[in-house]
């Protein structure tokens, strides 16, 4: 099972931001709790739910940091300041140093605070659109009969129509073409009576009409997936002539395929540019 993320460390960015301008608060906390009394000055880094790292430096100058715990539980980013207030009142007490409570917090420091919970929201905004990249080209590779079985996807590349397409539309044009241009005794002779009796309903003109108009759709289909290839500028003279027939003889079913290579492949490049 997988663990959840730590809801505290999560918002460290932002609530680092906004503590690091607290610096009388942050060396009562390293000097009170973590029992560095040679401190001068520290600087809060960040936050989980167990505590907060603070960095402090000494009078020579040196750079040291030290985990602090929490006196209370936080299970959540609102626990986190009541706890962090009341640590800082107790040991600004203990050491006799004034408040850093009172007083309008520093400005600054929210800004900055917001700043850095900004980039957060980007950042994972940025990784959501890349992980709805990674899904599309999932989802788009299984709806095409997983022809993209591999990561290594290929530029220069044929995929033929599934056999029932190829199939389905062979029939579908031979018989239309068989029904608009075959004679009555022809059609009499080899198929059931029904067969001319839907031939004579429909009329053979209207037939040969739907077949041309179908074969005119093709022959578009097939010049504009030419087009494509040469657009691309992706794929070899064979290749281009394989999309091209294909697109001819079949449709929407190699049009299909050829447009989500496409698809496929700039979404590809454009996570590799990202990354």
């Amino acid at each position: 099972m997988a663990t959840l993320p730590d809801p505290v460390a999560t918002a460290s960015g932002p609530v680092s931001a906004y503590m690091a301008g607290h610096d009388s608060a942050n060396l009562a906390y390293v000097k009170h709790f973590g029992g560095k009394t040679d401190a001068v000055s520290a600087t809060f880094k960040s936050c989980n739910s167990k505590g907060f790292m603070v960095t402090y430096k000494t009078s020579d100058g040196a750079e040291h940091e030290t985990f602090i715990e929490y006196t209370s539980p936080v299970k959540t980013r609102e626990d986190l300041r009541p706890v962090l207030e009341e640590m800082a009142k107790e040991a600004e007490e203990a050491l006799g140093m004034p408040s850093s409570l009172n007083g309008p917090p520093p400005f600054k420091s929210l800004m900055k605070a917001a700043e850095v919970e900004d980039a957060q929201k980007e950042e994972v905004e940025r990784l959501q659109e890349d992980r709805d990249v990674e899904t599309s080209a999932a989802i788009a590779n299984a709806a095409i009969g997983d022809i993209f079985g591999s990561s290594d996807i290929q530029r220069d590349v044929f995929y033929p129509p599934e056999q029932f397409w190829k199939t389905s539309i062979a029939l579908g044009l031979g018989i239309t073409a068989l029904l608009g241009y075959s004679s009555d005794t022809f059609l009499q002779r080899l198929f059931p009576s029904f067969v001319l009796t839907f031939r004579n309903f429909m009329t053979a003109d209207l037939i040969r009409l739907i077949f041309k108009s179908a074969s005119v759709i093709h022959v578009a289909e097939g010049v504009i997936a030419l087009g494509i290839c040469l657009k691309r500028k992706w794929y070899s003279p064979l290749n281009v002539f394989r999309w091209t027939l294909s697109t001819t003889l079949y449709g929407v079913a190699s049009m299909s395929k050829l447009l989500k290579h496409g698809k496929i492949i700039e979404e590809k490049e454009k996570h590799e540019k990202k990354e």
